[in-house]
């Protein structure tokens, strides 16, 4: 513990139970602080931000796992409409009407071997130059 945090802390005649409350509430704050920007975070995440989409879906599933480590888990629904809706316009246009009009979303992980595989097949082929 850093020492302006016990001195913010340090009360006179303070029982251990009382120091202990007050630690929790300033982490408490700090996590809804990080919760909140660890949301904007994610729901302004864009495929055009990054060069392939499994750096795209990694950064994704990684706010996700810190959103839920301070206490704001994503569904598996959300992951997925983030995913679609962070999609570049034209590249993806097929795939993502395929997820959002499927009869129940996919899993991540299946919409993002999906997307996988459209990047695949919209990438020009080195052996192909015209493919």
């Amino acid at each position: 513990m850093s020492p302006e945090l016990a001195q913010t802390m340090m009360k006179p005649d303070a029982i251990a139970q009382e120091l202990w409350d007050r630690l929790f509430e300033i982490f408490q704050d700090k996590k809804a602080t990080r919760a909140v920007y660890l949301e904007e975070q994610f729901t302004s995440t864009r495929l055009d931000a990054f060069a392939i989409v499994t750096k795209y879906c990694a950064h994704l599933k990684n706010l996700v796992d810190q959103l839920t480590n301070v206490g704001n888990p994503v569904s598996e629904q959300n992951m997925v409409l983030q995913l679609v809706s962070g999609l570049t316009k034209g590249d993806y246009d097929t795939i993502a009407t395929i997820i959002q009009q499927s009869g129940l979303l996919p899993t991540f992980n299946k919409a993002q071997s999906q997307l996988l595989l459209e990047e695949t097949l919209c990438s020009p082929s080195p052996f192909y130059p015209n493919f």
